[in-house]
């Protein structure tokens, strides 16, 4: 994995793809220069860019194996076409921890939950202590204006830590994003 972490660092780009064919498939792993990441969707095109145009792959689709799934690239004429992992259901620790029903979840190395508005987040009181049983370090809250993260896990395993920290996320200064006019 060093190997893979300095080629990433030679590249200086956000993510660089490293793909191996594996029989018919291929194993594809993403590295940024300091760290590798479950999941890039513009590298594995790129990858598939050169895999289809330049190392002249026959098939229409590529079939990639990866830490989130398996991934196919289809050549549709000029284009190519992705098909993401499916996101697995909202946790029951996120349904129960606010009292609204958010209208998406995305996992990857946090959790990403989507409310409907503002309104939403600034009025948000979630049960930390259903949120701290999750697998992942983050919650993060959004909805179009508004981004809220809520930090536990390794460095915020007590609850007087989160009661602090829920504290300081109610004061809306501290985390509106970008408000639009």
């Amino acid at each position: 994995m060093n190997l893979c972490k300095s080629i990433a660092s030679e590249h200086n780009l956000s993510e660089t793809a490293l793909s191996v064919p594996t029989g018919l498939t291929y194993k594809i792993r993403w590295f940024m220069p300091i760290c590798e990441v479950n999941l890039c969707s513009h590298a594995t095109l790129a990858a598939a860019f050169v895999l289809f145009n330049i190392l002249e792959y026959e098939q229409n689709k590529i079939q990639f194996s990866s830490k989130s799934g398996t991934l196919i690239v289809t050549k549709n004429k000029e284009w190519l076409e992705m098909d993401f992992p499916a996101q697995p259901p909202i946790p029951e620790q996120i349904l129960n921890a606010f009292s609204i029903t958010p209208i998406a979840c995305l996992k990857s190395e946090d959790y990403i939950v989507v409310f409907k508005d503002e309104q939403n987040i600034l009025t948000a009181k979630p049960y930390l202590s259903l949120l701290s049983q999750l697998d992942l370090r983050r919650v993060v809250i959004t909805a179009k204006e508004v981004i809220l993260i809520l930090l536990f896990g390794v460095s915020y395993q007590n609850m007087a830590s989160m009661k602090i920290l829920l504290q300081v996320l109610h004061s809306p200064s501290l985390f509106r994003i970008g408000q639009k006019t």
